[in-house]
């Protein structure tokens, strides 16, 4: 039976060393380096603003934003990611239709399995319940050990943290460069990193709200 991952998890027990601390982000990345229009704002403010943003749980609200300070992104960034994948939705149990990908960030089996899980457990959890396997795969993604682009990458900007669900080998690829084929037949109107991007950009409610050195 699947696990369920605790807050401050290391990677113990995956064959995975990393030097995660409750608060302190990856590997040394400083969290919540981004500023935006609330930076002085308290987690609190951060909480209140995703729940009037997108009428969501205060508890997945919290989730959310606690997430994002263990991975060092922005939680308007997270947000926006998720409201993406889910359709707009919120919803973990989410099932795109197509590709059986599911969840809050579209886990896939491959994804599932790695993570020594299954998307059937994935979907059963409450959204606030799956947080931690979002977590915990951003993690995996950040210090490198993702057999699909084993590079340690903090997620320091959107796009790092966007191709880190979406295609994790473009985190640092130009804007411009094209997916492979059999990812562009996959996803309808998104061939480029900057397709997604604009995507995700274009129903995201808060990202356009925090001002880094990328923007």
């Amino acid at each position: 039976m699947a696990r369920q991952p605790s807050w401050g998890w290391a990677l113990a027990g995956l064959g995975v060393l990393c030097t995660l601390t409750v608060g302190a982000g990856i590997a040394g990345v400083a969290v919540f380096a981004l500023t935006d229009a609330g930076a002085s704002e308290p987690t609190n403010g951060h909480v209140d603003r995703l729940v009037e943003a997108y009428g969501i749980r205060r508890t997945l609200a919290a989730r959310i934003v606690g997430v994002a300070r263990e991975v060092g992104t922005h939680p308007y960034y997270l947000a926006d990611l998720i409201y993406f994948e889910t359709a707009r939705k919120f919803t973990s149990a989410i099932v795109n239709e197509e590709s059986g990908a599911s969840g809050l960030i579209q886990f896939t089996e491959t994804t599932a399995e790695r993570l020594n899980t299954s998307l059937e457990y994935l979907r059963s959890l409450s959204e606030e319940n799956q947080m931690p396997w979002v977590q915990l795969y951003l993690e995996q993604v950040a210090i490198g050990a993702w057999p699909d682009d084993p590079r340690p990458m903090p997620l320091d900007t959107k796009q790092r943290l966007y191709m880190s669900v979406f295609y994790p080998e473009a985190r640092d690829w130009p804007l411009n460069k094209a997916f492979p084929a059999n990812v562009q037949a996959r996803n309808p109107g998104i061939k480029t990193v900057a397709d997604y991007m604009a995507k995700v950009a274009r129903i995201g409610k808060l990202s356009h709200l925090v001002t880094t050195p990328e923007a």
